[in-house]
C-alpha cells in the first residue's frame, strides 16, 4: 500500500484502527476478574463468573475437584499500589520496567523502524519491507508453537528463550546490512517475529510477579 500512493501510509494505518475498532466488543463481552469483583463486595456476580469457567474446563477436560474452603480477602483501607515500592516488590517492580523498556526498545525501535535501517544501508524501502513483511510470518508461527508450552515450561524459561531468538534475530540484521542478503534479512526479520509472539507469557509472568490486590482500587 505504501509505494502504489503518497497517502499509502495513511491507509496502513486506517487499517489498523478497524482492527483496534474490532476490540472494543470485547469491553462488554469479557467477564470481569472474580477477585476483583469480591472485593468490590458482587459476590453473585463473581460466583457467576467462577461458575462458568468451571463448566468450560469441565467440558474441555474432567469434572473438577471439590473447593477448598475460600479464604478471607485483606480489606483494603489505603491506595493498594503503594505497596509496590515497598521492600518486598519494589525490586520486582525495577526488574519488570528495566524489562519492559528494553523489550519495547526492541520490538519498537529496532524490528519495527527496520525497513528505515536498511534503506540507509543501501535497500529501497519497498524491497526491505517486503522481505521484512515476509518474515513476519514468523509471528504466526511462534504464537502456535508457544501455545502447547506455555503452561509446561516456567515462565522465565519462555521469555529467556524468546529474547535469546530476538538477539539472535538483531545479529541478523546487521549480518544483512554488511552482506546486502535478502536471505538473511529474511531469517532475521523471520526471527525477530517469532520471539515476539513466543515472549507473549511476559505479560502474564509481569502480572504474578504481584498480588492482585496491588492492581485495585477502591474508591472512596
Amino acid at each position: 500500500m505504501i509505494p502504489i500512493s503518497p497517502i499509502g501510509w495513511r491507509w496502513l494505518f486506517g487499517l489498523g484502527a478497524l482492527v483496534a475498532a474490532a476490540i472494543v466488543p470485547l469491553r462488554y463481552l469479557m467477564p470481569e476478574s472474580p477477585r476483583w469483583l469480591t472485593i468490590k463486595g458482587k459476590i453473585d456476580e463473581a460466583e457467576r463468573v467462577v461458575k462458568m469457567l468451571e463448566d468450560f474446563v469441565e467440558r474441555r477436560i474432567k469434572p473438577l475437584p471439590p473447593v477448598p474452603p475460600p479464604l478471607p480477602e485483606k480489606v483494603l483501607t489505603k491506595f493498594p499500589t503503594a505497596e509496590l515500592f515497598n521492600r518486598k516488590y519494589g525490586p520486582r517492580l525495577i526488574m519488570a520496567i528495566l524489562f519492559w523498556f528494553f523489550d519495547y526498545m526492541l520490538a519498537y525501535g529496532v524490528i519495527g523502524f527496520a525497513p528505515y535501517i536498511f534503506v540507509a544501508a543501501g535497500f529501497t524501502f519497498t524491497t526491505a519491507t517486503w522481505y521484512i513483511a515476509l518474515g513476519s510470518i514468523g509471528y504466526i508461527v511462534g504464537a502456535l508453537s508457544m501455545a502447547p508450552i506455555a503452561d509446561k515450561w516456567e515462565r522465565k524459561y519462555l521469555v529467556a528463550s524468546a529474547f535469546s531468538i530476538a538477539t539472535l534475530a538483531v545479529f541478523l540484521y546487521a549480518v544483512a546490512v554488511a552482506i546486502r542478503s535478502p536471505i538473511v534479512l529474511t531469517i532475521g526479520a523471520f526471527l525477530g517475529a517469532f520471539a515476539t509472539a513466543f515472549a507473549v507469557p511476559a505479560y502474564t509472568y509481569t502480572a504474578e510477579l504481584f498480588p492482585t490486590r496491588l492492581e485495585q482500587v477502591d474508591s472512596p
